[in-house]
C-alpha cells in the first residue's frame, strides 16, 4: 500500500521520480530543455522529473531551463541548487 509523504521534501522527491517513458523520451532529446511557467503549481515538480529523466538517461549535459516571472525568488533559488537554470523575461 502507497503511504502518504511526511513533509513537503518528501513529496518533491516522489514526484521528481521519473517514469521509464520519460526517461526513454529524454533519451532521445538534443540540446537543452525550457520549461516554461516554471513558477507555478507543477513547474518545480516537472523541472525535477526533467532533471532526473536527462541524468537517468545519460544526458547530464543537458540543461534544465526554468523560465517564469518569479514571484517567488526563493523557489528560483531552489531550482538552480537542483541543477536547473532558472531564467525571467525583460
Amino acid at each position: 500500500m502507497l503511504s502518504h509523504p511526511a513533509d513537503e521534501e518528501q513529496l518533491d522527491r516522489l514526484l521528481g521520480v521519473p517514469s521509464p517513458g520519460l526517461v526513454s523520451d529524454m533519451s532521445r532529446l538534443s540540446g537543452d530543455l525550457v520549461i516554461l511557467g516554471a513558477g507555478g503549481k507543477m513547474g518545480p515538480s516537472l523541472c525535477l522529473a526533467a532533471r532526473n529523466a536527462l541524468d537517468t538517461a545519460g544526458s547530464t549535459d543537458a540543461r534544465v531551463i526554468a523560465v517564469s516571472r518569479w514571484s517567488d525568488q526563493g523557489l528560483a533559488d531552489r531550482l538552480e541548487a537542483g541543477a536547473s537554470k532558472s531564467s525571467a523575461p525583460n
